[in-house]
């Protein structure tokens, strides 16, 4: 389990990378390695942000704040800033920055997670984070054409979702757990569905 921690982000990007090809800013990928490494060490060594109290609303805050915002959706406010005020020559791909920000929390993870040996951690965790990614980089489209309200809305659901999914989980709630998981995926399912269609168009 803590095998798949480690390795599931990597893959996913040499997947992504076969997917969606161009010029693009290895600056930029290489800053989100950096900004993402440092992230991970603050975040290993100072804790988590939000304490969680068992099975309390404080545990789904808790998957909220530090098990999808901090390692899936800061990237993407980091990519915001640095597309916008175009820090690079050529714009860095959403997705691929936001898994090169994520292996190293990911690997860091994988190391503080092994002792527990729980799949909710090992497993659903890295699935719930690339499928935030992969959902946010989706409702990204809908924001450069102008629909922000529809992409922002999409956006808050996505990450609400993915919460009420680990903390389902971690309740021993399996059936509303994959329910909530699955609707959660809709949005990563149709951004690599686009992608592979892209890839081979």
């Amino acid at each position: 389990m803590s095998l798949f921690c480690l390795l599931w982000a990597p893959l996913l990007l040499l997947f992504w990378y076969s997917l969606v090809s161009g010029e693009e800013s290895g600056a930029a990928y290489f800053w989100a390695a950096v900004l993402g490494t440092v992230t991970a060490l603050i975040h290993y060594f100072a804790g988590y942000l939000v304490k969680a109290s068992g099975l309390a609303l404080s545990r789904w805050f808790f998957a909220l704040t530090d098990i999808i915002i901090v390692p899936a959706v800061l990237p993407f406010l980091v990519w915001g800033i640095f597309t916008r005020y175009h820090c690079f020559d050529r714009e860095a791909e959403s997705v691929k920055f936001a898994i090169f920000w994520l292996i190293p929390e990911s690997i860091a993870c994988s190391i503080k997670w092994s002792v527990q040996r729980n799949p909710v951690f090992l497993i659903l965790v890295p699935i719930l984070w690339t499928t935030v990614i992969l959902g946010i980089a989706f409702f990204i489209r809908f924001i450069r054409e102008r629909c922000i309200i529809p992409a922002a809305l999409g956006i808050a659901a996505v990450l609400f979702l993915a919460a009420s999914s680990f903390w389902a989980f971690s309740a021993q709630l399996t059936l509303p757990g994959v329910v909530l998981l699955l609707v959660t995926m809709i949005p990563s399912v149709i951004a690599f569905g686009l992608a592979w269609r892209k890839g081979r168009g």
